[in-house]
This record gives C-alpha cells, sequence and structure tokens, in this order.
C-alpha cells in the first residue's frame, strides 16, 4: 500500500497540465469498467474485482485527465485518505440498482470532500457524479439518489454534475467528463481583464476556480441597473450585487456569449459566486441570450435587453408563462432540477431550441435525429437569407467536433427539405416548426433521407457533399403521401407487409400494424408477433423502413394504443379506420417525445432492443386490464 501511495505522490508532482482524477463509489458500481471503455473503447472490456487500484491517463477535448481508480473494499476505505492531497477533481460512481447503498451515498461523498476541503486546504473539488445501473429493474430513479447525495447543499460548495450513463456502452459518459473539461480549462474560473477592448470577461490563462463558499456581503451593495457592464462584472465578481435575478443572469450570459463561452460555463460561474438557487430556471433564461443572431456590436447589455424584449417579458407572470411551455410542474417539486440543469420535459419552443445550438449547449443526442436538424435549417431559414443561413448551419455544427461528427450531407439535405417546404408553404415563414411537421410529416421521419442515400453513400458524405445514389433530391414537394395506407384496407395491408411491398414504411402505418396485431391476437402474442415481424423487414435489403422497424417504438406504439384502448374505453376489435376515428392521437408521430428523448430513441440499442423511457415513465395501464 505504500508503494502506491508513493507512486502516485511521484507521479503528481510532476509540473503537467494533465488533471488528476479519483475515481471512487462502491465495489461492482462500474468503475473499472468506465475507465477502461474510456481507455480502450467501450463494449470491448472484460473486468473482474480491483485490488488496489488502477490508474491511466485518458484524452477529452484537448484536456488530459489521470483517472485514479481506487478499488478498495470495506475495511480499507480509510487509506483513501492517502489519495486525496493532490486531488483536483472527483468522480463518484452510483450504482443505482444497489438501494442497500442508499443511505451511505451522501457520509461516503461528503467524507472525501470534507478531507480535500477541509484537511488540505482546498477552496473547492469538482465533482462528476455518474449513475450507472439505471435501466435495472427496481433501481433507484434520478430524484432518490439525489435526494440521498444531499446534492442541493453540495451544488453550494462546489461544481456538481450529476450524470446518468451506461458504463458498459458508454452512453452518457462523454457529457459527463465535458463537464470536468469546462472546470479544467479555467472557463468557470472568472477576472476582469481592464485593457480588453471590449471591457467584457476574459479567462485568465492561469485562471483558478472562485472560492466555492460565497464570501461575506460587503459593506457595499450595488444595484445592478445602475452599473455599464464593466462595474457589473466587478461587482459580481465582488459578489456585492445587491440583487440577481433572470435580468442579471441574462446580461451575465450576453457578456459570455460575446467572449465565446457557453450558457452553462455562465451558469456554473454564478452558482460558485453563490448566486444561483435553482440551477435548471436560470440556465433557460441564460441560454435565452444565445437565440438572436447578434448583427451590430453590443454596447451595454442593459441596452441589448430593451431592444430584445421578447427575450425577457417584463412581469414575473410572462416570464412563468414561457418557463411552463417547456418544463412541467416537476420543476419546482424534484429537488435534482434545482441542484442541476434538467433537459426540458415538455415540447420545447423553437426559440430555445436555437438558443441552446447557438451557446453550445444541447442535450445528448439532442441533433442526432433527422428531424432536429430539419428543426435547425428550419429556424435559419426563416431568420436568414439562404446562404446566411447554410453558413450558420456549418458554423454551429463544427463547434461541436469531435463529440458530435459534422455531416455535410446530411446537414445539407435537412436544409434543402426545409427550404422547400417553404417554398411550398409560405405561410410557414410565420409559424412554428410543429406546423411543419403537419403539413409535411414524411420529412420528419428519421428514414426521410434513406429515400435517396443508402447507407453506403451516406457514410461517404460525412466531410464533403455526395450526391445520392437511389433518387435525386426533390426540387419541389409533392403532396404528403398516405399516413397509414387508408386506400388498402386492413387485410390487404398486412398483406403488403407481409409480402414487403408497402409503398411507403412510417410510423403512422407501424402504428396500424401494431393495432391489427393486437386486434387479432391480443397484448403478449401481438407483441412477439409484432417484434418478430419487424425483425424479419430489418433483414430485408430491398425495405428502407427505418423507424417502421424500431423494436423501441413498435412496443412503445403497442403499449399506447393498449393505453388508449383502455382509458377510454375503445374496442380494438373493429377496422382501423374506424378506431383512429375516435382516437386519432395514436398517429402522431412525434407521440413518443414525451416519453424519448431523441439521444435514447436513436440511440444504436433501441433499435434492436425494448430501451426505457428517459423523459417520464410510460402510462400504466387501468388495473382491470393488467
Amino acid at each position: 500500500m505504500g508503494q502506491s501511495v508513493a507512486k502516485l505522490q511521484e507521479a503528481l508532482r510532476l509540473k503537467t497540465p494533465v488533471k488528476q482524477v479519483l475515481l471512487v463509489g462502491d465495489n461492482g458500481s462500474g468503475k473499472t469498467c468506465l475507465l477502461y471503455g474510456l481507455k480502450l473503447g467501450f463494449g470491448s472490456v472484460t473486468t473482474i474485482p480491483t485490488i488496489g487500484f488502477n490508474v491511466e491517463t485518458v484524452r477529452h477535448r484537448l484536456q488530459e485527465f489521470t483517472i485514479w481508480d481506487l478499488g478498495l473494499r470495506t475495511k480499507m476505505r480509510p487509506l483513501v485518505r492517502h489519495y486525496v492531497p493532490q486531488m483536483e477533481m472527483l468522480i463518484y460512481m452510483v450504482d443505482a440498482s444497489d438501494r442497500t447503498m442508499h443511505n451511505e451515498f451522501s457520509l461516503e461523498l461528503w467524507g472525501y470532500l470534507r478531507n480535500a476541503m477541509e484537511e488540505y486546504g482546498k477552496d473547492t473539488v469538482p465533482c462528476l457524479i455518474f449513475i450507472n445501473k439505471l435501466d435495472q429493474p427496481n433501481g433507484m430513479n434520478i430524484a432518490e439518489i439525489a435526494e440521498g447525495l444531499n446534492l442541493s447543499d453540495l451544488a453550494k460548495k462546489a461544481p456538481v454534475r450529476m450524470q446518468p450513463c451506461d458504463a458498459l456502452s458508454g452512453q452518457g459518459v462523454l457529457e459527463g467528463l465535458d463537464f470536468l473539461t469546462t472546470v479544467a480549462k479555467g472557463e468557470l474560473g472568472l477576472t476582469i481583464a481592464a485593457t480588453s477592448p471590449s471591457g467584457y470577461l476574459k479567462e485568465s490563462p492561469n485562471s483558478e476556480l472562485p472560492a466555492a463558499k460565497p464570501a461575506p456581503p460587503t459593506a457595499k451593495q450595488f444595484h445592478a441597473e445602475e452599473l455599464d457592464d464593466q462595474q457589473f462584472l466587478e461587482a459580481f465578481v465582488d459578489q456585492s450585487l445587491g440583487h440577481f435575478g433572470v435580468r442579471e443572469m441574462m446580461r451575465l450570459a450576453l457578456i459570455q456569449r460575446l467572449e465565446g463561452s457557453s450558457a452553462l460555463a455562465t451558469l456554473e460561474a454564478a452558482r460558485l459566486k453563490g448566486y444561483v438557487e435553482h440551477a435548471t430556471r436560470m440556465h433557460f433564461w441564460a441560454a435565452r441570450m444565445y437565440s438572436v443572431p447578434l448583427l451590430q456590436p453590443v454596447r451595454d447589455t442593459r441596452t441589448f435587453l430593451t431592444e430584445h424584449c421578447e427575450l425577457l417579458p417584463v412581469t414575473v407572470a410572462e416570464q412563468e408563462s414561457l418557463l411552463k411551455k417547456v418544463y412541467s410542474e416537476r420543476i419546482d417539486t424534484e429537488p435534482t432540477w434545482a441542484a442541476t440543469v434538467v433537459p426540458p420535459d415538455l415540447a420545447d419552443d423553437d426559440q430555445a431550441f436555437l438558443a441552446r445550438i447557438e451557446g453550445a449547449g444541447i442535450y445528448t443526442g439532442e441533433l442526432d435525429s433527422f428531424a432536429s436538424l430539419l428543426r435547425l435549417g428550419f429556424l435559419l431559414l426563416k431568420a436568414s437569407p439562404r446562404r446566411e443561413a447554410i453558413q450558420r448551419m456549418d458554423s454551429m455544427l463544427h463547434r461541436f467536433e469531435p463529440e458530435r461528427p459534422y455531416h455535410e450531407t446530411r446537414q445539407y439535405v435537412a436544409l434543402q427539405l426545409a427550404h422547400l417546404a417553404l417554398t411550398k408553404h409560405p405561410r410557414l415563414k410565420d409559424e412554428p416548426f410543429y406546423k411543419l411537421e403537419e403539413l409535411c410529416p414524411d420529412l420528419c421521419q428519421e428514414d426521410c433521407i434513406s429515400k435517396y442515400y443508402s447507407e453506403k453513400v451516406l457514410a461517404q458524405g460525412q466531410s464533403s457533399f455526395q450526391a445520392p445514389d437511389r433518387q435525386p433530391l426533390p426540387t419541389k414537394l409533392e403532396s404528403a403521401a398516405s399516413r397509414w395506407h387508408q386506400d388498402l384496407d386492413d387485410q390487404d395491408f398486412l398483406k403488403a407487409v407481409q409480402s414487403k411491398t408497402l409503398s411507403s414504411w412510417n410510423l403512422p402505418s407501424l402504428a396500424r400494424l401494431a393495432y391489427l396485431h393486437l386486434n387479432a391476437l391480443g397484448r403478449r402474442q401481438a407483441v412477439r408477433k409484432l417484434l418478430d415481424e419487424l425483425q424479419e423487414l430489418r433483414r430485408a435489403p430491398e425495405v428502407q423502413t427505418g423507424l417502421f422497424t424500431h423494436e423501441t417504438l413498435a412496443y412503445f406504439t403497442i403499449h399506447m394504443i393498449h393505453y388508449f384502448s383502455a382509458t377510454e374505453k375503445l374496442s380494438t376489435s373493429e377496422p382501423f379506420s374506424e378506431f383512429i376515428k375516435k382516437c386519432d392521437k395514436i398517429l402522431d408521430a412525434s407521440l413518443y417525445k414525451a416519453y424519448y428523448s431523441e439521444g435514447t430513441i436513436h440511440c444504436p440499442e433501441a433499435a434492436t432492443s425494448f430501451v426505457l423511457p428517459d423523459l417520464c415513465p410510460l402510462p400504466d395501464l387501468l388495473p382491470s386490464d393488467r
């Protein structure tokens, strides 16, 4: 043991920009799997219980981390103190499936931080909390874990991020490292650069994180509206602002945007200075400052907000109304949402969506779907001429490399189809994106691009545009295709599916197929029949099915048909055309978005096996129907 401590201390004495990270957590929580997944690639690692420690250096976004994975059994945990003195960051791994650890989480985590922050004089230790095994049955949810960790208190003392992950597949892991990289680069360490031509916030080359504990109030308290931007920043850094509300957060976010920083970095800076009580609420307002193009130099943030009054309504009631469009009441009832930024759980408005993209604050997988690229292209074309929209889209999406690979062909096709939709339906210029979804539902399907490109050609089109090999891109939009093939009766529809001659494959047609199997076989056998049929279609090279054969969406669809029929007392023994007269919402191709994020629904596992929803649970069936 003495040799391992000596080896650690010797490594830490080396003067290097590498950040030293302590990886701790309960036995079997997935620490070693996570470490070697980062080092060797996820899905290719087999681990055994760690005796002693593992140590590896990994690189993420030009930042290197030396991660010490401590495999200490319970009796050896007191020896962790020998690893703490030079610790710069902490990763704490939670096994969500282990309820026996629920009461030990807080004591253990706070023990590590207390050793670092009190015994060794550290002001703050950034803490990344990975939550593994959330998919296991009867496990804890995020709210329970947040309560067990006393997260609301922890967030007041240190930069902290709760990040769901899968240590086997790597899902969510890089998003967690983004947080540590932001901290490591000093983006949260704010200083005033008096010599800056703009007078705005600058990043000091050797900036340190500000103190985690807010300093005592100064004798002089300033009212923000009386201060120009330079004075505002000085008062912010000195913690002498008498009030820090929504308007102040938006001023700070605009200043950060002008310096090339993000909404999330702005939030963390304000939180470390003690100004943020609710992370999700404040992030919402910070992100709005990225939603408008800056066509002219910003002379003063107060003037800018006055000129763009649509960004910040005057009354509190109007401000709450904006929040309620994208967040349910859970924003004020679940403690996790106050401690860490949570994605919107209702339909996101276009302005907030564009704000996140411009502010480099996208949620996991948010731009992975073709519909999300179509939406981005649509919003840019509404705001800018075509050439400028192309340039803005390229600039935005290049910013997410290498975590989210740039794909020129997919992005060009999305922009082209959005342009055609605006040309065919000029009134969309004044409408939100969901109106395009209603008028042109086929464009928003994930398999839309498969009409024009094979997988082989599309794979070649990442760095440069590739011409389509299946059929030319359209120069105008035709009338919308039959959504559920209403020109066929139920028997002919089934025959067309089985013979693989259906003219198009989409989610409304999947709903019809699920309904017909449920009608004929009952729920259990219908699920089995549907999944077997879709597996066969996936193997058929002549069938371009996309989301039609998506296993998670198939299970979701049959569950929702069963749910609607049970709650609304509808029969599933009549023709499908009669059923949808009473329940046309089952034809809504975006129905799943209330339950699944785009990142989850488009992950590879979801296409070939059932994945649990990550936004909210599937609705329960009535007791009598279980």
